[in-house]
């Protein structure tokens, strides 16, 4: 699990406290422009392991618990059936 220091590291974004006057939907804005870059300067096809890091810091910042519940509040205010299983890698069981 990256921690989210270690993420903003790998996406070369500043630390969360330098960026706290932005609004939730500029954060993740910036952190979706700077995954673009990244993956854009080191492809999965050439290097595999540092875009898999990369993704991993990208899903490290936009998937935050509070993230992720303001995902699933929006789909049950839906009238639409929405798809969640992109979740599910997210959710943590209680089964051991």
């Amino acid at each position: 699990m990256i921690t989210t220091i270690e993420a903003l590291n790998i996406l070369s974004l500043p630390s969360k406290s330098s960026t706290s006057s932005s609004s939730d939907k500029e954060f993740y804005q910036q952190v979706e422009n700077a995954y673009q870059k990244m993956i854009r300067r080191y492809p999965p096809e050439v290097f595999p392991e540092r875009a898999l890091l990369i993704r991993k810091a990208h899903d490290a910042l936009m998937f935050t618990e509070e993230h992720l519940r303001e995902i699933l509040n929006l789909s049950l205010n839906c009238k639409n059936e929405v798809d969640l299983s992109f979740l599910s890698p997210y959710l943590h069981s209680n089964e051991k």
